[in-house]
């Protein structure tokens, strides 16, 4: 299932459950998957080292606690309330947001 609204070019993103590096999502495409947080998380040379052995270097997005909910610049919120698998899109075009939603027959949106 997917969903696209609008977001205004200059609107930033904040929210998305624990995340450690980023604070402004704009522009990223983020997976809202539970993973391995990784040693390093995009620090060079170390997180590109351990990701040749194994995958354990992580990445600007990787953590134990992800969530599809999030809160704008512009006072918007948006809460997904489902488990399924996806992504958060704010970059393929910035003047929309798409969701997407693997396996979901329904998700309920909290405004």
């Amino acid at each position: 299932m997917v969903l696209n609204y609008e977001s205004d070019k200059d609107e930033e993103i904040y929210g998305l459950g624990l995340q450690y590096t980023q604070w402004n999502f704009k522009g990223q495409k983020v997976p809202i998957i539970t993973s391995e947080a990784g040693v390093g998380r995009g620090e060079e040379p170390l997180t590109t080292l351990l990701n040749l052995y194994g995958h354990k270097g992580g990445n600007h997005f990787t953590t134990y606690s992800p969530s599809y909910s999030h809160i704008t610049s512009k006072n918007r919120s948006f809460i997904f309330n489902t488990t399924a698998i996806g992504h958060l899109d704010f970059h393929s075009f910035f003047d929309r947001t798409t969701a997407l939603f693997w396996h979901a027959k329904s998700v309920e949106l909290v405004l």
